[in-house]
Parts: structure tokens; sequence; C-alpha cells
């Protein structure tokens, strides 16, 4: 899900496209038939692009951008039943809801549900968000460690050798602010539209309890979050909410790969306690199915919440009340710099994308998220590090990494954080989303004008 505006910078790093054989993410969740770009790729490198860093502006930018992502993502709904009463319907929603769309995204679904009452959570492109929960983090490293992100070793270790004397606080200041994706909470991404989250929670030994983590843990227990979550639903009752748990985004993972030094009864005691908390409110698969199972449906069971288990087996226990990403989710990550390949690969996914999902659709119903998530080049990283610790001053480390990104006439500035990173990312990205869903309608409005013509009756037969 891509969700910056052309002029405004969004705040979250989403999961773009999140959903399914039939939908998708992120995350995030964006369908095939739909993308964004109103501008060729040679247009887009050449607009200069620099963001505020104003808290305050962030958090208003981030709404706009979530209402704009939605002006697409609604656009691009996959409800299977394609006919003009259901297009129609549609139009006339958004004329009446759009208007207000502070008052439209708590409860999107509901307001939608003429439109899609008859489809399947499949059927829908979900927005996300990618690392939901660190815009809570601590100055702690988790008993999650580093796990996979080489980069921030590499700067740590870099750091350490040549700054041995900067205080530990400092350091691990610059290592939250290359940690965050997220400015807004929880309760504020759900009442912005979001349906899918990336909950990362790891078990901290020195304390016998759970926490979420991207590197450094949550300051709150992972328990608080989900009970916000919980009661919000109470709150909206007409959505249906994904949660993906894992403990660094790895769908195939298993066992100690998954959560190391963990136990299967510490894993299955924090299950319980998840079940505990949306009790009631949890999707069953002995009573629902994702891809036949319509939404009225789920809403009548009140299946509002789906839950995507990393190492779903040790985890659960095969529980009934979850879902095996190992065989239920098409993680489907975007690469990374530079910008030009990157683009490209990104607007053949959503060019591609009606296929991909009908592909997924016959193998065991699965989610497709497409991620729009992104960080900078690795090359970067010793730049932002002399930027925090020399000072902003030294113009050398802003040009070389403003370089690195590869962006024509950005000389001047160099994204120190991972939200800045991300919003330069999906700045370009979102317009691959836009790109393909106008393409996709071009031309299936020049076949329907075909059709048409073929049909006509020949003046003198008319006669």
């Amino acid at each position: 899900m891509c969700e910056n505006d052309d002029d405004e910078q969004g705040q979250n790093k989403t999961t773009s496209g999140i959903y399914t054989s039939t939908h998708t993410q992120t995350s995030a969740a964006t369908t095939t038939e739909k993308s964004s770009t109103h501008h060729t790729l040679s247009q887009q490198l050449t607009k200069p692009f620099f963001l505020g860093t104003d808290k305050i502006t962030r958090e208003k930018n981030a709404r706009t951008q979530m209402r704009h992502m939605w002006l697409i993502t609604l656009l691009l709904l996959s409800v299977s039943t394609s006919s003009s009463s259901i297009v129609d319907l549609r139009k006339s929603v958004w004329r009446k809801r759009f208007n207000n769309g502070s008052a439209f995204l708590p409860n999107w679904m509901g307001h939608l549900m003429p439109a899609i009452e008859n489809a399947s959570i499949l059927d829908l492109s979900l927005p996300g968000t990618h690392d939901t929960m660190t815009y809570d983090l601590d100055l702690i490293v988790s008993d999650g460690g580093i796990d996979g992100e080489d980069s921030i070793s590499d700067l740590l270790q870099y750091i350490t050798d040549h700054y041995p004397n900067a205080p530990l606080d400092f350091v691990l200041k610059i290592v939250r602010d290359l940690a965050t994706t997220q400015m807004m909470n929880v309760t504020q991404m759900l009442d912005s539209g979001i349906r899918f989250l990336d909950f990362r929670t790891m078990r901290e030994k020195h304390e016998d309890d759970w926490r979420c983590l991207h590197l450094l843990q949550t300051k709150e227990l992972s328990r608080v979050y989900f009970h916000k979550i919980r009661d919000w639903i109470e709150e909206h009752d007409t959505e249906i909410v994904v949660i993906w748990i894992s403990k660094h985004g790895n769908d195939n993972a298993e066992g100690q790969s998954q959560y190391p030094d963990v136990t299967i009864k510490e894993k299955q005691m924090y299950w319980n306690n998840i079940t505990e908390i949306f009790d009631g409110r949890l999707f069953d698969t002995t009573l629902s199915s994702l891809k036949d199972t319509p939404i009225k449906t789920l809403l009548e069971r009140k299946h509002n919440v789906v839950i995507l288990a990393s190492d779903y087996a040790e985890f659960t226990s095969n529980s009934t009340l979850a879902l095996d990403t190992h065989v239920m989710m098409d993680n489907d990550l975007t690469n990374k710099y530079p910008l030009d390949q990157l683009r490209q690969t990104n607007l053949n996914a959503f060019r591609n994308g009606k296929m991909h999902r009908a592909s997924d659709a016959s193998q065991n119903d699965k989610f497709w998220l497409r991620s729009q998530s992104g960080e900078g080049p690795d090359s970067t990283m010793e730049d932002v590090a002399k930027l925090h610790l020399e000072g902003q001053g030294t113009q050398k480390y802003v040009t070389d990494c403003a370089n690195a990104f590869g962006i024509p006439n950005m000389t001047k500035w160099c994204p120190d954080t991972l939200l800045q990173q991300s919003q330069l990312h999906n700045y370009y990205l979102q317009r691959d989303l836009e790109e393909a869903y106008v393409e996709y309608h071009s031309n299936a409005h020049s076949n329907t004008n075909t059709k048409l013509e073929h049909q006509q009756v020949p003046e003198h037969e008319a006669r």
C-alpha cells in the first residue's frame, strides 16, 4: 500500500498491497488491477523531494496521505461481482462519504457494506502498516536482537570503532531513528483505514514477558497493544482487521529459527493470552473460510480479527483460531535502490497482479502481501552516523548520502531516519500502483468500445 500524495508525505511505512490470493498490502493490500502513477518515471525522477521535520506537520501529512491512499485503494476493491449496479453503488458511496474522510475511514467497511457484503475478505485490497508497533520503541535492545539487520549491525560496529566515547543513549537514539517505521499509534492507524497490522513480538527473558520489537523493544508489553486493538474493534464492529504475528517478518521460519531461546510452552502460554484478549472476535477456520465466507457472514459471526501466525504449529498448537503463514501467505517484498530498477519491478508486479492473485487463489487461498516499505542504501549508514555524531554542517556527508539514492536534483538532503527514507521510497512507488490502475482501466475501456463497435448493426440492415 502506498500512501503518499505528490506534495505531502505520510508517516506510515506501509505494507502496500496487502493481501491475498484474491486480495493484496499492506500490509498491505493492493490488487493487481490497481496501480498508481500520474507521471512517467522520467518526470517523477526530476521532481525534487523534501520533507518537513516538524512532528505536527508530519502527523497531519500522515492523515492526508492515508486519505489519498484510500482514494486509490477503495477504487481497487476487487469485488468478484463487477456489475454496473455495483459500480454505480460504489460511486454513490464515494460521493457521499469522501467529503469527510475522517468520518469515512474508521468504518470504511461498514460504509461500503452494500457493495462488499457478499465478497470474501480475499476479494478486498487491505492497506497495512510495516513494523506496526515501532512508533513506541524504547532505548532498550530486545532479546530479539539484530536478527538479519546487517546494516544496523555494521552501523553499531562502525560507531564503536570510530566514536568509542559516544554516549550510549545517544547512539541508541540514532539506532531508534533507523528502526522506527511509524509515527501514528495503532488506534490512529485503524482510524485512518489500516486493516493489516505487522505485529512483531519477542519474549524478553529479563522480565519473562513479551514485547514488540524492531531491534529495540517497545515501551509497553505486547498485550497492551493487543488490548488497544480489541478496544477499537468493540467500537467498530463492522470492520475486519488482519494481524500477522511473527518475530521479524519471516513467514517461513519455525521453532528456534522464529523465536530463539523460547520454549514451546512459553509460546503457547502467550498464544492463550492472545486468544483470551480477543475472545469472541477471532476468525475460526472450523466455521469460516477466507475464500468462501462472505464478509457479511463473518461479521454476523463476530469474526472481526483474522490472525496469521508464523511458527504456527508450535506457537498456536495448530489452533483453528489462526492461519499458518507458511501455507496462507505470499510475502512479496520489494527491492532496494537503484530507484529506476526498483520502480520497474514494482510496476510489473502490479501489472501482473491479476494473474498473481489468481495463482495464489489456486494455492490454499493465500493472502498476497505486496510490500511498499523501503529503506535507504546500506552505504548511507555511515554517513548518517557521521551527521549525527559530527553535526549536520558536514556537507560532504550530506552529499555522499544524497548521491547514494540516485535521484536527480537531490544533492543537499540526506534522509537520516528510516521514516524519511521510507517516505522517499513511497513517494515514488505509490505512482506505480496508480499507473498500473490507470493502464488497466484504459485497456478495459478500449476493449469495451471495440466490442460495442462490433455489435453495432450495419446501417443497411437497420433499415
